[in-house]
């Protein structure tokens, strides 16, 4: 998820401002016994090696990142609502903010939200441990060509029922990111970093109620500003389907992801499109340790306009890794990987320690 950067132990208007509203969400619902509320606290450190490194580049052979991830979900009545913030050392975010009402079967909010893409930009957060593995595939990271947060409302619910089975949507409009070095997310607080138009559709089928396997498809429509360059808008159609099955000890995730988007400047206009997918598998061969692998492929990326933009971009990532679970809140992870970006390659070796607290 993208995050903006500060100085090292710099706070920021907008980080008190996100705190404050944090501290709010919380602090009434603790005084009504009436009010459903959950606090969680997810702290993690990470240790990367890397190599093959261009000089100069921005990464570094060797980073040691610790960060904390907060949510809390409340509801009284018909009300909900939803906060999320990151910290670590060098990065902090309002990731989203939400308030919504209940009706039926029928969840309308007004805030900031993940963008409606695919699978794992809307089941997942900055909270580390809840994912087996310690990378987030390519397309939901911070140099990921597309936006994955947007301000405004959103609508979902259950569209209809076969026996066991359901169909859900989720619709939201509302106003996205800005390219500058990078997709730039929205800010809700602080200094404002809104972009244009942003529409997003996806529908999901799941077995039943509880189930974690689910099949969809999903649709979005971006208008991305553009700033400190020669181009000034980009227009993007992306379409995609996803999956998630799960039968103990096995898992499998799927994406695919269809881009098509127009650059637009003072009297010039270029156009791109290409795929993107990813497959990852895990085995779960004892109670508490799990085995993964992913694969990831970008199709059409030569020459295209937009990821000239995102030279970070990994075009190409394949990697393996085991998760032992020390605790029944605690994980440690080690993962290995080799990384294809638009400029050059590199391998990767990390360690993290990952927590949920309470």
């Amino acid at each position: 998820m993208p995050v903006s950067c500060l100085e090292p132990k710099t706070p920021s208007r907008a980080l008190r401002a996100a705190c404050l509203l944090f501290g709010l969400c919380v602090a009434p619902l603790s005084s009504h016994a009436e009010d459903r509320i959950e606090g969680l606290f997810f702290p993690s450190v990470t240790a990367i090696h890397r190599s093959g490194l261009p000089q100069n580049d921005e990464l570094k052979a060797n980073q040691i990142i610790p960060s904390l991830d907060m949510l809390v979900i409340g509801s009284h009545g018909p009300v909900s609502w939803l906060a999320e913030i990151f910290v670590s050392e060098r990065e902090h975010e309002l990731a989203r903010l939400s308030g919504g009402w209940r009706s039926g079967d029928t969840l309308l909010s007004v805030g900031k939200f993940h963008n409606l893409q695919g699978y794992w930009n809307t089941q997942f957060h900055h909270g580390a441990y809840l994912q087996t593995t310690i990378d987030k595939p390519g397309m939901v990271e911070d140099s990921a060509p597309l936006p994955l947060h947007y301000v405004g409302a959103q609508i979902e619910g259950k569209l209809s029922q076969w026996g066991e089975g359901l169909l859900n949507y989720s619709i939201g409009v509302g106003k996205g990111s800005v390219m500058q070095d990078k997709l730039e997310s929205p800010d809700i607080v602080g200094p404002g970093k809104f972009g244009d138009l942003s529409l997003g559709l996806r529908l999901s089928y799941t077995l039943d109620e509880i189930s974690p396997t689910q099949v969809g498809t999903f649709f979005a429509h971006n208008k991305i500003p553009v700033k400190n360059n020669d181009w000034i808008g980009i227009t993007q159609d992306i379409g995609g389907l996803f999956g998630n099955w799960e039968s103990d000890p096995f898992r499998v995730i799927g994406e695919l992801y269809a881009f098509s988007h127009k650059l637009e400047g003072s009297g010039a206009t270029d156009s791109g499109s290409f795929l993107y997918g990813y497959v990852q598998g895990e085995y779960r061969f004892a109670p508490h340790s799990t085995a993964f692998a992913r694969i990831e492929e970008t199709s059409g990326a030569h020459l295209d306009p937009l990821l000239a933009f995102l030279p970070d971009f990994a075009l190409d990532k394949h990697l393996i890794g085991l998760r032992y679970d020390v605790t029944r809140n605690q994980s440690v992870k080690i993962e290995a990987s080799r990384v294809k970006r638009m400029d050059a390659g590199f391998r990767q070796l990390q360690i993290q320690w990952s927590a949920v607290f309470p």
